[in-house]
């Protein structure tokens, strides 16, 4: 894909956001009209999602932190690590974030805070176990890139969205009896109606976040200039580690380097076949648009086709 193509592929699912909550609030204006009474339900509507999304990008750091068996790594036994962020983001005018290592075997890594100025990148010991020192580079690239893309403030924002529709449809639209007055069957109604809404919203955030996840690989490639290495590491990642499944992950599955719950992964370790990785992107591309549509990540056989379709015009 190319870098005109991806940014307005990010473009359009901004826009589809946007209008599918344009949307909702004009069925709500058509149905109850400009009174006093629905500027009011609405802007409840939107201190509520906007006030615990605030609080969520507030205290995520501070959460992750707690949460999460991380330490900051040590400069001493990781220098290289630290040389090569250093002068990648000297490179590409990134202040230098806050570098940690997570004790956990899962191979991946990902970027968190609050800004561009104010960010972190978290690295676990199993990527550093699994990937050799170019891969571990390629994928740090790509951190670096969500930090510059200001791509956590921009998932964190767009997941207000779904959220602001959830509680327009609750406030808005509970179907009431013939006196005018609320039923449980129309509690429960609203209820899932909400949902509905909602999920169709994550939907969205879920293609946005795809999308950000390729501008972040191309970053990565275009800044180390060999895309074969992120390239080696996502098969590595993906295709040769066992499928993970940890309710810890849930909150943070966009920030990764590759989808930590959604891993199209075998049990078995398969690196040792040859066309090991033709063989593998071949059996994902057999999964079905239910396994993409709800993936925060796009398929690993995408991105590694968009870096060998930008090795060829490096």
């Amino acid at each position: 894909m190319s870098l005109l193509k991806l940014r307005l592929s990010m473009l359009f699912s901004v826009a589809a956001l946007g209008a599918f909550l344009t949307f909702v609030m004009g069925l709500v204006l058509l149905f109850y009209g400009p009174r006093t009474s629905v500027v009011g339900g609405v802007a409840l509507a939107f201190f509520l999602a906007f006030i615990t999304t605030i609080i969520q990008w507030w205290i995520g750091s501070w959460l992750i932190k707690l949460t999460m068996p991380m330490q900051e790594l040590d400069r001493h036994q990781y220098n290289w690590i630290y040389e090569f962020v250093e002068a990648t983001c000297k490179k590409h005018e990134v202040k230098t974030p806050k570098l940690y290592l997570v004790n956990d075997i899962t191979p991946n890594a990902f970027a968190f805070g609050r800004t561009k100025n104010n960010s972190n990148i978290a690295i676990h010991i199993g990527l550093l176990q699994m990937l050799n020192k170019e891969e571990v580079e390629a994928v740090l690239a790509h951190e670096i890139g969500h930090v510059a893309h200001w791509d956590v403030v921009v998932i964190t924002a767009a997941s207000v969205v779904p959220r602001l529709l959830y509680f327009l449809v609750l406030l808005f639209f509970v179907p009431r009896d013939e006196n005018g007055n609320t039923t449980f069957v129309g509690i429960i109604a609203s209820y899932i109606a909400a949902f509905a809404v909602e999920l169709i919203a994550n939907l969205m955030v879920m293609w946005l976040s795809r999308t950000r996840e390729l501008y972040a690989d191309e970053f990565s490639a275009l800044s180390t200039k060999e895309p074969k290495h992120l390239e080696k590491a996502l098969a590595k990642i993906g295709y040769a580690f066992p499928q993970v499944q940890t309710e810890g992950y849930k909150g943070m599955r966009q920030f990764y380097l590759a989808d930590p719950i959604k891993s199209v992964a075998t049990s078995q370790n398969i690196s040792h076949q040859e066309n090991w990785i033709e063989n593998a992107m071949g059996s994902e591309k057999k999964k079905g648009l239910l396994f993409r549509i709800f993936s925060t990540h796009p398929p690993t056989y995408k991105r590694i086709e968009n870096l060998r379709e930008l090795e060829s015009k490096i």
